[in-house]
This record gives C-alpha cells, structure tokens and sequence, in this order.
C-alpha cells in the first residue's frame, strides 16, 4: 500500500538503536517518494474523526498577536476554540518529534533543522470538498486540487476513506499514485518546498494532488457518478518567518554546491505565492 509506512513507536518509546533506525528509513522513504505514512505516533484516532465533518477551516499560530485567529463565539459552536487549539497542539508536537528525527536520519548536527521553526508560524487546516458530479473532474478545467508542491518544511495530513490524494510516481513523471489506508489514524506526511532547500535538495517536495478517487476511473464508472464530500485536516510545518530558506552548509559540499539562494522563510513565501496567485 502506497506510500511506505513507518512505525513512529519505535522513535517515541524505542532504544537508541531502534530511533536511529526509524529515523534512517523515514529519510530512505522520503527520498523515494516524498511521502510517508506514519503509524503509531501519539495523536489519538477519536482526535482525528471527529473533525471528518462541517465545513472548512484555518487555524494559525495560537499566539500570533499580528494577526490573531478568528473564532466563532462559544455560544455559536461551543467547545470548538477549545478543540482545535488542542488539536494544534497535538500536530505541532508531532511535526516537531518528525522533524527532529528526520535532523537524525539525515546525520545532520543537532539543531540544524529544528532550530529554524521558532517562532512558530505554522498552520492547521480542516478541509471540506463539497460533493461533485465525476465528469466535471474528468476534463481539463477542474480538479479538487491541482498538482502542487506544499510550501513549508513538511506536512501532516490526515484523511477520510473517500479517497482521491495521490503522489506524483517519480519513476514515471506525471503519472500518479493513489494514496491508500486501511485506517483513518494513519498520517500521511509529506516533504515540503523549504525541506527540499534546506536540504540542499536530498530530500525533495513531494508533487501531490486531489483528483478522482482511484476506484472510480476507471470506464465502468459512470461520469454521471457523483463523488461524495471529503474530508481531511492537514498540519502546514512552517519556519520563522526571519529565518533562512537557503541550503544549511551541512548538505552543501564541493560536489554538491548549494542548489538555492540565500532568502529568508518569508520571502520564499512570498515568491512562490507570486508563482501560484
């Protein structure tokens, strides 16, 4: 089942040993994919389903005072504030302990990667795709998402059993493979654009879209089928915005000159939604 998948257990609760060997095969299978499902990482499944319904919505820094949340009031929709900053949490430390061993798998010093995040700016999303008649996804105009690299350092998605997420097969440019799970709790986690760069390209974004549910293209489908909503909630790692998106000098070597420029987090941002918007 696509992608590989790793039991994060053995780096939250294993021997030195046993971290350093997950750590390893996290970085062998982003280097082949740019994906991985991680099972066994301390975010509770009923945190997970219970966001599988409503409508969509961004939560970013819990302590942003520039730009603070919005929120509706408790009256509105109690308990929800409540939730999603515990939700954000729990995301957050998860993508931390990640992008700790993923500074490990990469025998890269302590701090190189982990010490960039600060402070925090990164994102948690919950997504609704409403329903959608399949022809309109058949065509050349439309898709639920469109081929994309993530722009932050990596990403935590998790998602409902409708189906449609699928990577880019890197073997075979521009064709692409259906994520598949057999269980909800799965967190399918991706490289991202500034991971790509402070690696100095080792590890590379992973190309990713939402298309048709792979079960249903086939020609014995009728295009008059109509796709049900999805759901998913997604955690957006992002750097300080003051800190470097160039290549860290341990990846940069004499044959392997730094790939990237110089910029900060902010201005990569702003580059690539100039691309996008």
């Amino acid at each position: 089942m696509a992608p590989n998948s790793v039991d994060a257990s053995h780096y939250l609760h294993g021997s030195t040993d046993q971290r350093k060997a997950f750590a390893k095969e996290l970085v062998t299978y982003f280097q082949i994919d740019g994906f991985v499902k991680i099972r066994n990482h301390g975010i509770p499944s009923e945190s997970i389903a219970k966001w599988f319904q409503g409508e969509s919505f961004n939560v970013g820094p819990l302590q942003d005072t520039q730009n603070p949340n919005l929120w509706l009031s408790e009256e509105t929709l109690p308990s929800f504030r409540q939730q999603c900053e515990a939700t954000y949490v729990m995301f957050q430390q998860t993508a931390d302990m990640l992008l700790e061993a993923i500074e490990l798998g990469l025998d890269a010093p302590v701090g190189s990667l982990t010490s960039r995040v600060a402070p925090d700016p990164s994102e948690l999303r919950l997504n609704h795709y409403p329903s959608v008649p399949k022809r309109e996804l058949c065509g050349d105009a439309i898709r639920r998402i469109w081929p994309h690299t993530d722009f932050g350092i990596i990403t935590l998605l998790f998602q409902d059993s409708e189906g449609g997420l699928e990577f880019e097969d890197r073997e075979h440019p521009g064709t692409y493979t259906p994520v598949t799970s057999d269980d909800q709790a799965d967190c399918i986690v991706n490289v991202s654009d500034i991971l790509q760069r402070w690696t100095n390209g080792i590890l590379k974004a992973g190309l990713h879209r939402v298309s048709v549910p792979h079960h249903l293209q086939g020609l014995e489908t009728s295009d008059d089928v109509l796709l049900r909503d999805r759901y998913s909630i997604a955690f957006f790692q992002r750097p300080g915005e003051d800190k470097s998106a160039g290549p860290i000098q341990t990846f940069v070597t004499e044959a392997q000159p730094a790939c990237y420029d110089e910029i900060t987090a902010l201005e990569h941002l702003q580059r690539r939604n100039q691309l996008v918007y």
